[in-house]
Formats: C-alpha cells, sequence, structure tokens
C-alpha cells in the first residue's frame, strides 16, 4: 500500500499538501473508486475527540472505502451526489449533524472535485455548537429493540427509532456517548426529507 499510496498522493496536485496536512479542519481525500488516498491529523484528533478511535484508525484509513461506512438508501443518494460532483467538476455542501450527548453540533462538509476528475477532497467544518437542554435518562433497551435485533439510531440527528411506535425517533443521549454493541445507523424520516430527498 505505500508506494501505491504515494502515487495516490502525487495526484492530489490540485492542493498544497502542506496546507491540508496543517489545516485543523477534517479533511480526507478519496479516489474515483471512493478509496481514502489522505487524511491529515485533524481527521484522526476528530475522531478521538468523539469517541470514534481506534475503529477510525481500522476501519477507515487509507484504502477504505467511505461509502461503506454508510448503509441503506443514503448510500445510493450520497454514491450518485459524489460521481455527479466528480463528473461535473464542480464542488458542492453538504449540512450535517454530528452531536454527543452533551453539545449539539452541525457541520458543513465542503466536497471539491479533483481537477483530473480522478477524485475528492472533503473538509469538514463545524458551524454551529451549542449545550443540549434534553433530557436523557437511562433507556429501556426492548422499548428500542427491533425484530431484526437491532437498534436504530439517526446517523444524523443521533435521535433513536422506538420499536412499538417506529414513527416516533427520542433523544437518548446515553446511547449518543456509548452506543450498544447492536446500534446500527440510519436516517430518520425528517432528516432524509430535509437534508437528503433533493441531494
Amino acid at each position: 500500500m505505500g508506494q501505491q499510496l504515494n502515487q495516490y498522493i502525487n495526484e492530489i496536485h490540485d492542493f498544497d499538501r502542506s496546507i491540508l496536512s496543517n489545516d485543523k479542519h477534517s479533511i480526507y481525500v478519496v479516489d474515483e473508486n471512493f478509496r481514502i488516498i489522505y487524511h491529515n491529523l485533524a481527521y484522526l484528533k476528530f475522531a478521538e475527540e468523539n469517541g470514534g478511535e481506534p475503529t477510525i484508525s481500522k476501519k477507515y484509513s487509507y484504502g477504505a472505502n467511505v461509502l461503506d461506512a454508510i448503509s441503506g438508501d443514503l448510500k445510493a443518494i450520497y454514491k450518485d451526489k459524489l460521481l455527479k460532483i466528480i463528473s461535473l467538476g464542480k464542488g458542492d455542501k453538504l449540512i450535517y449533524e454530528c452531536s454527543s450527548n452533551k453539545v449539539y453540533r452541525l457541520f458543513m462538509q465542503k466536497i471539491y472535485p479533483l481537477r483530473n476528475k480522478k477524485g475528492l477532497l472533503f473538509l469538514n467544518a463545524l458551524a454551529v455548537e451549542e449545550g443540549i437542554n434534553k433530557n436523557s435518562t437511562n433507556p429501556i433497551i426492548e422499548n428500542y429493540l427491533q425484530q431484526n435485533g437491532f437498534i436504530n439510531q439517526c446517523s444524523n440527528c443521533r435521535r433513536t427509532q422506538r420499536k412499538n411506535e417506529s414513527e416516533i425517533w427520542d433523544w437518548v443521549g446515553n446511547w449518543v456517548e456509548k452506543q450498544p454493541k447492536n446500534m446500527s445507523h440510519t436516517i430518520c424520516p425528517i432528516c432524509f426529507d430535509y437534508y437528503w430527498k433533493n441531494s
């Protein structure tokens, strides 16, 4: 992978790598097959500060396909959006939520196509950060455990779907901080409608 990685990094000629490396925002670059070919230290720092390590280093480092982190209908929508950015050669942005159990955070992801149309650069910048005043109680797992054995959490707003009232998605702060092993990420209807429907 080392020699291949150097070849990929040489393809990022559109950007000054020292600027990317020193930027405080989480930045990563993927090739035309959506495999990670570069990330800066802020990418790993963000993961560590938000409880994503060591998983991010193991599953989503060089060579990993970023689309593997997405499931369901959202994966196809996101892939189509990225392919469109590459084919048009025009950047775009995406707003998404990535809150902790105590802090509401809204991010803007700027996506830049590489000029050679062989990949994309992603820059994730914090847009809003404020304390959460939502009450968090110890959840009763049976209230959220779906028939397939998984608990559905929206990967955008971090709310959790009820089992018997599937149209209701609750804020379960404890599961934002520490997820059960059988947590599955999806998109709730509100986030899908607002952020993804017309993408």
